[in-house]
């Protein structure tokens, strides 16, 4: 087995933990096939070795994998790959309450793939402020993302976030890494959505050249404001937007 991969964090960001480039090096070893249900995880004291990580930094990893249900450890003979799809969903599903686009993709039991149009900050638009207790031109990061399933793109994603909730959010690598699990272990927020609705719409011309349709296409339109809370404190971080193509997504997001 090849190392693992462990610069998935661009340049400037250092706020990524070790624990972390652990459980994602792991985890897209897993999603992209590299390691396969049944498989034996390598021991603590390899991935020690591999990310000079200390025995709780691999642990921790390790644990937070596990709860997620993408491993399990069988007691004297080691740690090994889950069958995804055996799974009962509640066991499978993130532990924000706000399921991601790539875990969204991977319960319908295919392979999720994110690629990123764009990410700038800029000043925060007139309609979006309200719903994320900012004043107009408030500093918010903008980012673009293309979602494909099993290679096919399926959801394009237009995100707007608080860095008054969330300072420092512009630093973090939003492709290599799930946006929930940084807001989550980083953070320490949970995250749930608020606000959110669901309409047909077509695609326009940018979007259509993305999603690889035509212009007019019909796509399902998901959209509103995630929440983060901590100790019964309430804020709004994301005014969100997803569009899914659904030839390729039959299943409409989970909402809460």
């Amino acid at each position: 087995m090849e190392a693992m991969n462990m610069q998935r964090i661009a340049p400037e960001n250092q706020l990524v933990p070790k624990y972390y480039i652990v459980k994602m090096a792991i985890l897209n070893q897993i999603n992209s096939h590299e390691l396969s249900p049944g498989d034996l995880i390598p021991s603590e004291k390899e991935l020690m070795d591999r990310f000079s990580a200390s025995r709780i930094t691999v642990r921790k990893a390790m644990d937070l994998l596990a709860a997620e249900g993408f491993i399990y450890k069988i007691q004297g003979k080691g740690t090994f790959v889950a069958d995804q799809s055996s799974l009962p969903k509640q066991e499978n599903a993130t532990r924000t309450g706000a399921v991601s686009c790539s875990e969204s993709i991977r319960r319908q039991n295919m392979t999720p793939r994110r690629e990123l149009l764009r990410k700038e900050v800029i000043p925060c638009p007139d309609d979006a402020a309200p719903g994320l207790a900012l004043a107009p031109g408030a500093p918010v990061l903008r980012f673009e993302r293309l979602y494909y399933a099993d290679e096919m793109p399926a959801i394009f994603a237009q995100s707007l976030i608080s860095l008054a909730a969330l300072p420092g959010f512009e630093k973090y690598d939003l492709i290599g890494y799930s946006m929930m699990d940084i807001i989550r272990e980083d953070y320490h927020l949970e995250a749930s959505k608020a606000q959110a609705y669901l309409k047909a719409i077509v695609c326009d011309a940018a979007m259509a050249e993305a999603l690889h349709v035509k212009s007019g296409f019909p796509l399902l339109e998901y959209a509103g404001v995630t929440q983060g809370s901590r100790d019964g404190d309430v804020q709004p971080i994301e005014h969100f937007r997803l569009c899914y193509r659904t030839d390729v997504i039959h299943l409409l997001p989970e909402i809460f």
